[in-house]
């Protein structure tokens, strides 16, 4: 990639921003009592679950970079064949 510091600010700061917004939505709904107003154990669980589902995105996205550069690999028709007379 062929950026510029101030576009890797830009990717960055937005980053930083939209998880900032992610993270404040669900706080107001999980421990805000004008949202659901949880005890602390059920906050936790909440919270374990939100980031065993982005694991799981992270995990799922890897299998399938692996899976593909493994089939790519085997791909015949990617590796020169010798004739025969």
């Amino acid at each position: 990639a062929n950026l510029s510091m101030e576009r890797y600010a830009l990717v960055f700061g937005v980053n930083t921003f939209i998880a900032l917004a992610l993270q404040t939505l669900l706080t107001l709904i999980v421990v805000d009592a004008r949202g659901l107003g949880l005890c602390i154990t059920t906050q936790f669980l909440i919270y374990a679950s939100y980031f065993a589902a982005i694991s799981v995105v992270f995990l799922a996205n890897g299998i399938v970079s692996i899976i593909k550069k493994c089939r790519k690999q085997e791909d015949p028709s990617s590796s020169p064949q010798a004739s025969t007379s």
